[in-house]
């Protein structure tokens, strides 16, 4: 079972002997560093990582930041090399959570890290860290709130975001572009006219390589960020005949029966609940042609723990129905699995890498 210890002179040598890969020493500061920080600053708190009786990494936050009041944040973090990839950092940092949450005088959680470091910038997401666009000394910072949190409409998330969404994209997730090559697979290579409904097309990333498999396809992109729309409108100015983008949210599109060749959504579902897919999923269905099919790439949850704790996100927000607001509630493999095989006539995986799968879902 993994714990966080208090460090004493029975443990501090073997903590300042822990050490990262040759690769991420660039990351983070040496535990010796970090532990005369402890001593300098009071109000550091230094934790050693047990699973079981063995030490495997390093911890230290403080209760008090002056940019961000309210706010624990996280100085340090690290798992020795041969207990990374295993989960530990995940655990250690709910594990931290569960202590912070309970306080009345602390509201939320933030860290820093640097740009190239996609590790750490993939598990402060999963924890359910956002980027707020503000950067320290060179280090992206990443927060979190939970107690007198005002959700940020899903419109105005992303509009506040649309300068540095593909840059965040790329970063998080290098085989991006693997990603959406996956989902333009799915698509007939064809010179045909054939109908292309885009749910969430954003800044148009993925319609690039649609355009690739079929440059002659009639492309509906639908949004609910302005911001994002202007951008999509800009990367494809050179085709104004078959390219429209709307902004509207996917449930207000009418879904005029047997319209559509393919019906496509990339990094948009994981925005809604049982209910509210499988109303999604039967529109789709019926706007799809036969022979049609609804390609949807997305991320899921690791286990139904994560989904759980989404959802319990989810139900805390008032009037949070039909993606009002931006929260993410990725579900596990099996239970979306699940839901597109009731919806669609067969199912199938193109693309699995860690957390991110492609489905190709077919009406017959």
């Amino acid at each position: 079972m993994l714990s966080l210890q208090a460090i004493n002179e029975s443990n501090y040598n073997d903590v300042i002997d822990l050490k990262v890969t040759e690769d991420q020493r660039n990351f983070v500061a040496s535990n010796m560093y970090s532990l005369a920080e402890a001593y300098a600053i009071p109000h550091l708190v230094p934790r050693a990582i047990m699973l079981g009786d063995t030490l495997i990494g390093f911890m230290m936050h403080t209760l008090v930041d002056e940019e961000y009041p309210r706010h624990a944040a996280l100085w340090r973090l690290m798992i020795t090399p041969e207990y990374q990839g295993k989960g530990y950092g995940y655990q250690a940092l709910q594990l931290l959570l569960d202590e912070l949450k309970p306080m009345e005088d602390i509201d939320g959680l933030l860290t820093s890290f640097e740009p190239e470091n996609i590790h750490a910038s993939k598990l402060y997401e999963k924890l359910g860290m956002r980027e707020n666009g503000d950067v320290d000394d060179g280090e992206i910072i990443t927060i979190m709130t939970w107690r007198g949190k005002k959700h940020e409409t899903m419109g105005a998330f992303f509009d506040t975001r649309h300068e540095t969404y593909d840059d965040h994209m790329h970063r998080i997730m290098p085989t991006l572009q693997d990603f959406y090559q996956a989902v333009a697979s799915g698509i007939e290579l064809t010179d045909r006219s054939i109908s292309i409904l885009d749910l969430g097309c954003g800044t148009g990333m993925q319609l690039v390589e649609v355009f690739k498999r079929a440059p002659k396809a009639n492309v509906l992109g639908l949004d609910v960020s302005k911001d994002m729309l202007k951008l999509a409108t800009e990367r494809f100015q050179d085709r104004p005949f078959n390219l429209h983008f709307k902004l509207l949210s996917l449930f207000d599109h009418p879904y005029h029966p047997e319209a559509e060749d393919y019906v496509i959504s990339s990094e948009a579902m994981h925005h809604f609940v049982h209910e509210e897919k499988q109303s999604i999923y039967a529109n789709i269905y019926k706007t799809l042609k036969h022979g049609g099919c609804f390609i949807e790439a997305d991320y899921i949850a690791e286990n139904e723990a994560d989904e759980k704790r989404a959802l319990n996100v989810y139900h805390s927000v008032e009037d949070s129905k039909r993606g009002k607001y931006h929260i993410d509630i990725p579900f596990t493999l099996e239970h979306q699995r699940a839901l597109l095989e009731e919806a669609f006539d067969s199912v199938e995986i193109l693309y699995q890498v860690g957390h991110h799968i492609v489905f190709k879902c077919t009406k017959k």
